[in-house]
């Protein structure tokens, strides 16, 4: 098999055209190289008949001969190309002609095609009897044929078989037009009428011959794009503001110069009769000038003494306020820890100067001890030599008395008496010597007494030097922290209120009173901090607004979602070719239908070519106000299943047809083969359905249908309107489809720019969220310290502990007293 013209990148070109069973035509076709077509040969050889059967036909789908023929004869009907006459005649003839469209993606190399036909068949005695338009992606000859295997060309509805889901079949050539128009083109339906009107103008024979300069430019003319309403719109605004500026430049013009003339004359008016008057509004204007002069001084000076009495009142208030904290931080150092110690400072003092009292009498003791110890001594070291004298004496004496005692033979009786007093003498003395050594222990015990109580006098002497200094150096401390704890709140004070000036999203309700609230915070850091609070309580409300709004910007997405989830789907099945029919009433039972056998009436008939769009429009009116429209015809023989509901449509078995005009006069059958349910009914039943039903008001109390909308079932009568016909008719149903195609897009993109905004919205939401928070974060609340390199953490009491102890002293533990001398012993 030869392989078929493949297309190439770029737009759409036409590749082969055919024809099947016209003219003296059984299967011919011709193939394009680059879009260009050349036929060659003698006159009478059908090279005019092959493009009049083509091109631009196969665009324009019109039948008449004014539009096929070239020449625009109105004699070649089109009719003839299929019956012939003369010595070929046909009684009966089908055929088709058809043209093939190429083209090949640039990226990915993929090639598509589109495939219009157009099938005739024509009748001896009645013309064209009927003709159809096909637009498919199919390629005649590889995917599709036109012929059956007996060599006949194919029938309408074997041709809707073979195309199945890959094309649409119509059977109006305005509908046609659109769909070629929106596969190939997409100009839209005034300029690619326009277009085909100037392929007809253009392709007479012998133009040059006989031209028509007017009719060949109105369609040059009616083929050009249309201008822009908005442009056009725009200059005929600039013109009229061009006339209303010039007519407001002229009139302008006019005032000046009249305004000039009349100020020419004002001038040398106004000069004379102010050099007049001017004599004493300038001697007054002195005056006033010398006046203002002491006034502003005046001011001057009484707004300097203002100055100075709100600076005095300030400065009185400071003080005051000065006074106050002072006296409350003696009160609180005289009911601290430091005065304690003071008080056992000067209770150490107190015991330090009894202590050199006692000290003193010690030693002025010790002195008098040491005295009477001299004279001890000396009379110690008297009684000493006189004993030692005594003793010799004694001794010399006892043996002088021994030697006589013996030369007189006397010592049993002198022996005895003579010890006795050397005995007591002897024990006298030992009582003095141990008593004045024990007067010299007490002596010592007391001058050692003394030097001790001298040591801790001193020590107590030096503790009381050191918390003197101590003392001062708190005091030091302590005003050193409260100019620091002052500087450090207006600092915080101050770095709040640029805080809040830059804040874009945080705003409090009352600024200036948080300051002053954290102004007199700062002062006696009770309670919280009032910053950290009213913004905290600012925050919530704002974020609880904020969050009010994110949730209903996320319900307005999610409404958007599912209306976008919602036509898309819609459009989806749409674009597959799916037709949608009235909508169901809840009184059917849901899936009933998809179990029966049969179809609705809108899908078994369509309107005579005779019938109006007025009148399409209010018969399709009638049949679905009064049910008639969605109602279900079942084959013959077919019941509903028992537990079911639904309207049913079948024509009395025995009932008198109705009188005058019936349906069948503007409907007739149209079973659509591709539907094997609607098959099974057959054209038979339908007819006998569209025969039992009047068409206009019979005046009988029947079933009958107008073309004005109104309708009667029996006792029921109604009327309604419809501007076009929607469902009745494979065309109808298609250029509804079309239009529905099209308001779905255009709700697509709105809905789409209305989700782009919502989601904007929501994103400022969030980004405003996030700088609310980071605004709440960076609020300063710390509260004033006495150390200016460093923020400590938060009190909620003022200072009132003791001082910083000295280096390697245990903290909060009280110093002890020293320890009192033993006094001495009376």
């Amino acid at each position: 098999m030869t392989a078929l013209p493949d297309p190439t990148p770029g737009r759409w070109q036409p590749l082969r055209i055919g024809l099947v069973d016209l003219f003296h035509y059984d299967t011919e076709e011709f193939w394009f190289r680059d879009g260009r077509l050349l036929l060659r040969g003698n006159n009478g050889t059908g090279k005019s008949k092959v493009l009049a059967l083509t091109l631009p036909f196969l665009l324009d789908g019109d039948l008449s001969a004014r539009r096929v023929e070239p020449d625009a004869d109105p004699g070649k009907r089109m009719e003839w190309n299929l019956l012939l006459g003369g010595r070929h005649p046909h009684p009966e003839r089908l055929g088709y002609t058809w043209i093939e469209f190429g083209r090949r993606d640039q990226d990915s190399g993929r090639a598509h095609f589109r495939t219009l036909l157009c099938g005739l068949k024509a009748v001896t005695g009645r013309g064209i009897a009927r003709h159809w338009y096909a637009v498919t992606d199919q390629r005649v000859g590889e995917e599709l044929t036109l012929l059956d295997a007996t060599g006949t060309a194919l029938s309408r509805d074997r041709l809707a078989e073979a195309i199945a889901d890959r094309g649409m079949i119509y059977d109006q050539a305005k509908a046609y037009r659109r769909a070629v128009d929106e596969a190939l083109f997409g100009l839209g339906e005034r300029r690619y009428a326009a277009l085909v009107d100037l392929l007809i103008q253009l392709r007479q024979p012998q133009l040059s011959k006989r031209p028509n300069e007017t009719a060949l430019s109105r369609a040059l003319t009616e083929a050009l794009p249309p201008m822009d309403q908005a442009v056009i719109a725009d200059v005929a605004e600039a013109f009229r503001s061009l006339d209303e500026e010039k007519e407001e430049l002229r009139a302008a013009g006019e005032a000046e110069r009249a305004a000039s003339a009349f100020l020419d004359h004002y001038r040398r008016y106004a000069r004379v009769a102010t050099r007049r008057r001017a004599r004493l509004p300038r001697s007054e204007h002195a005056r006033y000038e010398q006046l203002h002069r002491d006034l502003s001084q005046a001011r001057t000076e009484r707004e300097e003494a203002e100055g100075q009495r709100a600076e005095a009142a300030e400065r009185i208030a400071q003080l005051e306020e000065t006074a106050v904290r002072l006296t409350a931080q003696d009160a609180a150092l005289r009911a601290g820890p430091e005065m304690r110690s003071a008080r056992e400072l000067e209770q150490a003092a107190a015991d330090a100067r009894r202590t050199a009292g006692e000290r003193a009498r010690a030693e002025a003791d010790r002195d008098q001890a040491a005295q009477a110890n001299s004279r001890a001594l000396g009379r110690l070291t008297g009684a000493e030599g006189r004993l030692a004298a005594a003793e010799q004496r004694v001794g010399s004496t006892l043996r002088q008395a021994g030697e006589t005692a013996r030369a007189a033979r006397l010592d049993d009786v002198l022996g005895p008496h003579d010890a006795v007093p050397e005995a007591e003498l002897r024990h006298a003395a030992e009582e003095s010597v141990a008593r004045r050594r024990r007067t010299l222990d007490h002596v010592e015990e007391l001058a050692a007494g003394a030097e001790q109580a001298a040591g801790e006098r001193r020590a107590a002497a030096r503790r009381l030097d050191e918390a003197q200094a101590e003392a001062a150096h708190t005091t030091e401390r302590q005003v050193q922290a409260k100019a620091s704890a002052t500087q450090a709140g207006q600092d915080l004070v101050g770095a709040v209120r640029e805080h809040l000036d830059r804040c874009t999203e945080l705003d409090l309700p009352d600024p200036t009173g948080l300051l002053d609230a954290l102004d007199d915070w700062g002062t006696h850091l009770h309670g919280p901090s009032p910053a950290r609070e009213q913004t905290a309580a600012a925050h919530r409300a704002q974020a609880a607004d904020l969050a009010d709004q994110a949730a209903a910007l996320g319900q307005r997405l999610a409404e958007l979602a599912e209306r976008s989830t919602a036509a898309r789907r819609e459009l989806a099945e749409l674009e597959a070719g799916g037709q949608h029919g009235p909508e169901a009433p809840r009184t059917r039972t849901p899936g009933l239908r998809d179990r029966t056998p049969g179809a609705p009436l809108w899908r078994l008939v369509d309107f005579h070519d005779h019938v109006t769009p007025d009148q399409r429009a209010g018969l399709e009116a009638a049949l679905e106000a009064s049910g008639l429209l969605d109602a279900w015809v079942c084959p013959d023989g077919t019941l509903l299943e028992a537990s079911g509901h639904d309207v049913l449509l079948s024509p009395p078995a025995s009932h008198a047809p109705p009188v005058g005009s019936v349906l069948a006069d503007a409907l007739r059958p149209a079973v659509d083969h591709g539907d094997p349910r609607a098959t099974q009914v057959g054209e038979p039943a339908v007819s006998a359905l569209l025969a039992a039903i009047g068409l206009g008001d019979t005046g009988a109390p029947g079933t009958w249908v107008a073309a004005d909308g109104r309708f009667r079932i029996g006792a029921l009568t109604g009327s309604w309107s419809k501007e076009a016909a929607v469902y009745v008719g494979e065309g109808a149903r298609e250029e509804a489809r079309r239009a529905r195609i099209a308001t779905l897009r255009g709700e697509l993109d709105a809905l789409a720019a209305s989700t782009a905004r919502r989601e904007a919205e929501r994103a400022t939401v969030a980004a405003r969220r996030r700088t609310l928070d980071a605004e709440l974060a960076a609020v300063p609340d710390d509260a004033p310290c006495a150390t200016p390199t460093r923020w400590p953490p938060r009190r909620r009491t003022p200072p009132t502990g003791p001082a910083p102890a000295r280096r390697n002293a245990r903290p909060n533990s009280p110093r002890r007293p020293a320890a009192r001398p033993k006094r001495p012993p009376h």
